[in-house]
């Protein structure tokens, strides 16, 4: 059985997730008109993109994709780079 390797960077650096997401903030409106500092609801509405791989080395990015199938099953792997 493989053991399970993180994606890496062309340039040898470990390589980050990253996807844009919208949150959806609520606040209290106070009696003097403004807006609590603290929000009194937050939630994550949708997601701008699939995201992408991503090396905040040299900043190269990479598309990914899950595993499938066996004891590795559904961990990210690199794919192809983005240009």
């Amino acid at each position: 059985m493989e053991n399970y390797q993180k994606p890496v960077c062309d340039c040898g650096a470990e390589l980050l997730f990253e996807v844009e997401e919208v949150e959806v903030v609520t606040y209290k409106i106070l009696n003097n008109g403004w807006f609590a500092k603290r929000a009194s609801e937050k939630k994550e509405r949708s997601r701008n993109n699939y995201g992408h791989l991503t090396c905040k080395t040299c900043l190269n990015q990479y598309d990914y994709n899950f595993t499938f199938s066996g004891p590795h099953k559904s961990k990210l792997v690199r794919g192809a780079k983005i240009d």
